[in-house]
């Protein structure tokens, strides 16, 4: 995901070897919490992420599944427009990053407008 950005961003600022440790670690918790998710699914018998959070914390605590999902999706699309419009400021240096920001943007704006993506 957008995450795979800042990695070599990450690793560069911790050093090798430090970077290469922080990275084993988040490895190995990505993959308790992945483990914990799946052990739940199958106690509950859960088949959605909201049908288990409202099971184990509750039905208002599910109603900000949604939320969470945009927040996540709303931020990796904002990662990528960053990277595409610092790529666009650089073949065209006469156009400024935020200009270059914007225009990569449109393309995705019209497609979120779309009812729609069935034709694509």
């Amino acid at each position: 995901g957008a995450g795979i950005l800042a990695l070599a961003y990450g690793l560069a600022e911790s050093g090798l070897l430090l970077g290469l440790c922080l990275m084993a670690l988040c490895v190995m918790l990505h993959r308790t919490s992945l483990r914990s998710l799946i052990r739940m699914t199958h106690i509950t018998g859960c088949t959605t992420y909201k049908d288990l959070v409202s099971k184990l914390v509750g039905r208002r605590m599910a109603s900000l599944v949604p939320l969470f999902g945009i927040a996540i999706y709303f931020g990796a699309c904002t990662a990528y427009f960053m990277v595409a419009g610092d790529y666009l400021s650089q073949l065209v240096p006469s156009l400024s990053l935020f200009a270059a920001k914007i225009i990569m943007s449109l393309p995705m704006l019209g497609l979120a407008l779309l009812p729609s993506l069935d034709r694509l």
